[in-house]
């Protein structure tokens, strides 16, 4: 069916969208057209699973056990037949899961989940009920008050546009600098080429494994949204939309602003868009960025940073009348949003592209 979904994708004519007045409707035709072929081309199958299935079972060994148990009892032979089949099948996926997501597994982190699952460990279960004011809460009344506390962390920051009032320059100005942001088809078809295939999709409901697998017929029409979007500083309402999913910080939550964190899926699209605006701002504003700035850097981290501790004190003179204060400042709520306070400030005066004052 992929061929097939190849041979869409290449005879179909985007031109259609250079029609289109502004990039809302762009992003909704598009957007319509594509999920209504991968509804065809790929149709959702319904696959039982119990909540004790090991990683490595597969529909097939769960049909030959089905048959072996139906056996068991009419039909001595095949079910020792259906029986050995299924012992070797089994032995088989297992080494093979074992094989590719733990032997060679560079990541500690999928290490440790996949040992978790070989060891049959259970999950942990979603949220069902929190006390909140000594009232327990289920269901939607939980949603709602989720919504509530997660709303509640952004609620201080000001406007986005009554920030950058001041930015704004003469429309001519303007759209002279916009036009030399361009992204080409080659541009886009490098970005979804280098998605995660597993990553999972918005509420666009586009499977990341189709923008990836397909980057070359799927980078123009992208283009072209990406384009128009930038040309009239808006970002589509669709891809502001995202799904909310309550992460647990502990094992026993019994508060919502302490022992849950808000997940955000947003649309693939959105993010790959918002790579390409994050380069043209870095491209201007990297040279004011401290030295010793490691975080939200590309090709920096924790690492660099510990690193840089350790010179600074060891270059410390080493007599006993001098000493090294450390400070370490925890990002809560109340810092977090001073942080932000902070920053918004301090973007008035560093330059910045025009467009980015429009939502």
């Amino acid at each position: 069916m992929k061929s097939c979904f190849g041979r869409w994708l290449a005879s179909t004519d985007w031109s259609f969208l250079e029609t289109l007045s502004n990039c809302t409707e762009k992003v909704a035709a598009f957007q319509s057209l594509l999920n209504f072929a991968i509804e065809i081309f790929f149709p959702l199958r319904k696959i039982k699973q119990h909540p004790t299935d090991r990683p490595w079972i597969t529909p097939e060994l769960k049909s030959l056990i089905q048959q072996r148990q139906q056996a068991m009892s009419k039909d001595p032979p095949v079910y020792k037949k259906l029986r050995n089949k299924v012992n070797r099948l089994n032995n088989s996926l297992r080494s093979s899961f074992f094989a590719n997501k733990v032997k060679n597994c560079d990541n500690v982190a999928s290490w440790w989940k996949s040992i978790k699952q070989l060891g049959g460990l259970p999950k942990k279960l979603p949220v069902s009920s929190v006390f909140v004011s000594g009232k327990e809460f289920h269901s939607t009344e939980l949603a709602t008050k989720m919504n509530e506390s997660f709303l509640c962390i952004t609620n201080f920051q000001p406007s986005l546009n009554s920030q950058l009032e001041n930015v704004e320059t003469d429309p001519a100005v303007v759209n002279g600098i916009i036009s030399k942001y361009h992204i080409s088809p080659e541009d886009v078809f490098t970005k979804l080429s280098n998605l995660k295939r597993t990553k999972a999709s918005g509420p666009d409901n586009l499977p990341s494994w189709v923008l990836n697998e397909f980057a070359m017929e799927l980078s123009s029409p992208v283009a072209e949204i990406f384009n128009a979007s930038i040309q009239e500083r808006v970002v589509p309402v669709s891809w502001k939309v995202a799904d909310v999913i309550p992460i647990r910080k502990t094992d026993k939550v019994k508060e919502i602003e302490n022992d849950l964190r808000p997940l955000s899926v947003t649309p693939i699209l959105s993010k790959t868009l918002e790579h390409f605006v994050a380069e043209w701002i870095m491209s201007q504003i990297r040279h004011l960025v401290d030295r010793k700035q490691f975080g939200s850097l590309a090709g920096l981290s924790t690492t660099h940073a510990l690193l840089s501790f350790f010179v600074i004190c060891m270059e410390l003179p080493t007599n006993l009348t001098n000493a090294c204060v450390c400070c370490f400042w925890i990002l809560v709520k109340p810092s977090t949003r001073l942080i932000t306070i902070f920053l918004s400030r301090r973007w008035r005066k560093w330059p910045s592209i025009p467009f980015l004052s429009h939502g």
